[in-house]
């Protein structure tokens, strides 16, 4: 009995053979499309996947070529076609010729290394950036001193259940309006709730004309970080999808990508069709708690800049 049992215990231990590990060959390379091609692909003509690359290569390059280890640049081609289309990691690895568990891993080391370097392609605009945003956002939307469409803050960390208001008081760039801001000049950001000295929000019910030119010229401004964010789901489909990843793996992801899209602009890399997915998200007429404060900023703003408006009119048909 004793052998008979000392036998069964080690053949329950004898682990089945493993299956040969199969090495494909890929089926497609860079050199294999043109810049248009790639872009319909990647998001990134040759050149910028090259630079993307070099960012990233420290990171995610394997020590050794071991187990036939991807280089730096298919790694970043696995990954920049997965932000891309948002699609199955099984089909992404079925078209590359690799199997799904190396796309994931591509895809969080790529991920991992791009959100690292979110300071350096995530930032406030220095003094000079912040005149040009402003007289640029002031020519396109008749707004005075908005700073800001490019993303200089990204916070993808809390879940989806709490107000957008409360993850900006903890925020980062809340912290350093806070103690930074002191006057229009040293910029606003627009919102829809909780009207704050650095925060302009539009009048939920205005009953003077200014008001109203007010909640027109914020309109207008305004629209540009939904045309933004437009363009970041379009150039980054994976945004789209549903990600069946763990939260904190989406959560890099997201960094990454808007790395990725800053760096889509620094580069120049261009959009096909970009107001195609363009929607205006906001109610002008959501309720809104704020301090006093924000709410006399906004007012010196309306009378200040658009109840000039009419004067010079007036002067001007006299």
């Amino acid at each position: 009995m004793e052998d008979m049992l000392l036998f069964g215990n080690l053949a329950g231990s004898i682990r089945p053979p493993l299956a040969p590990r199969k090495y494909r060959e890929m089926l497609l390379t860079l050199n294999d499309l043109t810049d248009k091609q790639l872009r319909s692909r990647y998001r990134f003509g040759r050149q910028s996947i090259q630079r993307i690359t070099d960012i990233v290569r420290d990171d995610i390059t394997h020590p050794t070529q071991r187990s036939h280890a991807l280089s730096a640049e298919m790694q970043v081609h696995v990954a920049l076609r997965f932000f891309a289309s948002g699609s199955f990691m099984q089909i992404i690895g079925d078209t590359v010729g690799i199997d799904k568990s190396t796309v994931s891993r591509c895809v969080n080391k790529v991920s991992k290394a791009l959100a690292s370097k979110s300071d350096q392609y995530i930032k406030w605009p220095s003094e000079q950036r912040k005149r040009d945003i402003k007289q640029g956002f002031y020519d396109n939307g008749g707004f005075t001193g908005v700073i800001g469409c490019k993303f200089t803050n990204i916070v993808a960390r809390w879940p989806g259940s709490f107000h957008d208001s409360h993850i900006m008081r903890c925020s980062q760039i809340s912290e350093h309006l806070e103690q930074a801001h002191k006057c229009v000049e040293d910029g606003l950001i627009l919102g829809d709730s909780a009207c704050r000295s650095f925060l302009m929000t539009p009048y939920i019910r205005p009953t003077e004309p200014y008001r109203e030119r007010f909640n027109t010229a914020h309109t207008h401004t305004r629209c540009c970080i939904e045309r933004t964010f437009g363009w970041w789901k379009k150039r980054f489909y994976c945004l789209h999808a549903e990600l069946r990843l763990q939260p904190e793996k989406v959560c890099t992801l997201i960094m990454a990508c808007a790395v990725l899209h800053n760096l889509a602009i620094e580069m120049r890399e261009p959009m096909e069709d970009p107001d195609d997915e363009v929607q205006m998200f906001w109610n002008i007429n959501k309720d809104f708690q704020g301090p006093d404060e924000g709410r006399v900023v906004r007012d010196h703003i309306a009378r200040t800049f658009f109840c000039i408006t009419i004067l010079l009119y007036c002067t001007k048909a006299q």
